[in-house]
């Protein structure tokens, strides 16, 4: 024989004469069948090795949680999983958590065999609560189009959505009406970006206990007036382009609502005032609001009491500089029991007089996040500012650490510090309140310090060391320009 079967070694033969093509297709079958017998002793070494490395070694219940990791942080899929190797592939084919999430990027050219797929992939959630997240690389009615034939797939399984989060065009809103949602908790849905908010209805799928369990909803970029929800299920709520009657609403609407994020708000011009006693809302514990015009922070602040109030944000960019006193207001209104651990300020004017008369009403404050903007020409740009420019001044930061010249810091509870604007504090002022805080005034240190601003920090060598012995015992600096 030419070939040895127990080696494999091709063995020269004297040839008297020449071959027939029977023994050379004989000679060839040979060949391949000792090709198919080593590929098969090969991967039997290629499984040994894969067995002795570390992480074939775990038990497959740790592997799953280390899948299901990787799959929700990332684009990783179960069929990449397990394409590894085949104890992989039966892991994860057994394993339907790793195919409760869907996340897809749908394009104008869409595979015929992607709806087979999808299908087939639904099969093996076994029931359990299917968590969507479909993109749209193009916003065009080809894209659409698919995106529709995707979403025809998905709302047959609609019994098992947990969540949703989409662009959804007009053309596709008739595949959730008059469906049922059992476990649906969470919903996260856009128009189109050509859509006006102010004449795009949200698809008709809440009404009539379709959604028994919703509880998440941002429908940021719809009309407010035309959205039908279970209000009083919902614990968190977004959405935008709201008069502040309209913010009112929501949270008379919403008894439960825990978290709740306005955007756009603003006073039309015939607003009429609220009557003379607020609302009480108990359960509210985060409430962030942009308003469009400065007058609508007034209007709405004094017209709520919030006591379980931890999280305040107030955004606002317009030219006119919009007073804190509201905020001063509601807190002291909303009882012994308000308990405010973190404010976000945005604003144009840092008026740095009414922010510090503000802070010292909120001794429990744990996080503060200030953003000045600038307002720049809109014909000459960035270097032409609009308004005088203030910014993280000396008297500030000297309000935060204790220094014979000035009167106890403000904010003995704050743990975290984020500022975004332009810093006129000196470098040697601002090292000595991180100092201060860090090492000297307790048990409660300031832990977490980001300065965004529009300068170069220029420092000593001194000065630079001083900063990287904080970050070495352990203090969280950043400042970036």
């Amino acid at each position: 024989m030419p070939v040895c079967e127990d080696c494999g070694e091709y063995r020269r033969r004297a040839v008297e004469g020449p071959q027939t093509v029977a023994e050379l297709f004989e000679e060839m079958a040979q060949v391949e069948a000792l090709m198919k017998r080593l590929a098969v002793h090969r991967s039997g070494l290629r499984r040994r090795i894969n067995s002795l490395v570390p992480i074939s070694r775990l038990p497959p219940e740790i592997l799953i949680e280390i899948f299901s990791l990787v799959c929700q942080t990332s684009s990783t899929t179960p069929i990449f999983l397990g394409s590894i190797c085949a104890d992989w592939r039966n892991l994860a084919w057994s394993t339907p958590l790793l195919w409760s999430r869907i996340t897809l990027e749908v394009s104008d050219a869409l595979p015929k065999s992607r709806p087979h797929l999808l299908s087939e992939w639904l099969l093996r959630t076994i029931n359990l609560p299917i968590h969507i997240k479909l993109f749209p690389t193009e916003e065009d009615d080809a894209v659409f189009l698919n995106l529709r034939t995707i979403m025809e797939v998905l709302a047959t399984h609609s019994a098992c959505w947990g969540s949703i989060e989409c662009i959804l065009p007009p053309q596709c809103h008739d595949l959730l009406s008059m469906r049922h949602f059992p476990i649906l908790r969470s919903v996260f849905l856009r128009p189109p970006k050509g859509t006006i908010s102010t004449f795009s209805q949200p698809p008709d799928m809440f009404g009539d206990g379709c959604t028994p369990l919703l509880d998440d909803v941002d429908l940021t970029g719809y009309d407010f007036s035309s959205m039908k929800l279970p209000w009083t299920q919902l614990r968190r709520f977004r959405t935008q382009f709201l008069t502040v009657m309209e913010c009112f609403k929501v949270l008379q609407q919403c008894p439960n609502l825990k978290e709740c994020f306005l955007d756009n708000v603003y006073c039309p011009d015939h607003h009429q005032q609220f009557q003379r006693h607020q609302l009480v809302h108990e359960a509210l514990e985060t409430l962030e609001v942009t308003f469009i015009k400065g007058a609508a922070t007034s209007s709405l602040l004094d017209a709520v009491s919030l006591p379980s109030l931890k999280n305040l944000g107030m955004h606002y960019l317009g030219t006119e500089n919009v007073p804190l006193l509201p905020v001063i207001s509601l807190v002291s209104r909303s009882s012994a029991s308000c308990s405010l651990h973190k404010l976000s300020l945005t604003r144009t004017v840092l008026a740095e007089e009414d922010l510090i008369r503000c802070l010292e009403v909120l001794p429990s404050l744990v996080e503060l996040c200030l953003c000045v903007r600038e307002l720049v020409h809109p014909i000459f740009g960035d270097g032409y500012n609009l308004g005088a420019r203030e910014g993280l001044s000396e008297r500030f930061i000297c309000e935060l650490f204790h220094r014979q010249d000035v009167r106890q810091p403000i904010l003995p509870q704050l743990r975290k510090l984020t500022y975004e604007g332009f810093v006129t504090c000196p470098i040697p002022v601002l090292l000595s309140m991180l100092q201060w805080r860090w090492r000297k005034l307790g048990s409660v240190r300031l832990e977490h310090v980001t300065i965004y601003t529009g300068r170069t920090w220029t420092m000593t060598e001194e000065e630079e060391t001083s900063l990287d012995e904080l970050r070495g015992e352990g203090m969280q600096i950043c400042l970036s320009p």
